[in-house]
């Protein structure tokens, strides 16, 4: 279905490029503002969770072992685009 449904695989194509945006990390700092340790940890749990099953899901689909393996031109441009808006901005500061 992913190689022949053009809407699918565009959907699947958005989905993984939200998932390498994100980051669990911060996400992880945030569930550590939490005053409530239990809840924190069993949210933040099943938010993890989920996160992995889906990009588990998504590489199974899409045949790949690791997001954007396909588009790896596109996430070096990405990439660099950070770089060099983190550092015009660190220039536009000073």
């Amino acid at each position: 279905m992913y190689e022949a449904w053009p809407f699918f695989s565009s959907a699947i194509a958005n989905m993984e490029m939200v998932l390498a945006k994100g980051d669990m990390a911060i996400a992880g700092r945030y569930a550590g503002l939490v005053q409530d340790r239990t809840v924190a940890t069993h949210v933040f749990g099943q938010i993890r969770a989920e996160w992995d099953c889906t990009i588990e899901t998504l590489l199974a689909v899409t045949g790949q072992s690791a997001l954007l393996e396909k588009t790896r031109t596109w996430l070096r441009r990405f990439a660099f685009a950070c770089l060099t808006s983190t550092h015009s901005t660190t220039f536009r500061s000073n």
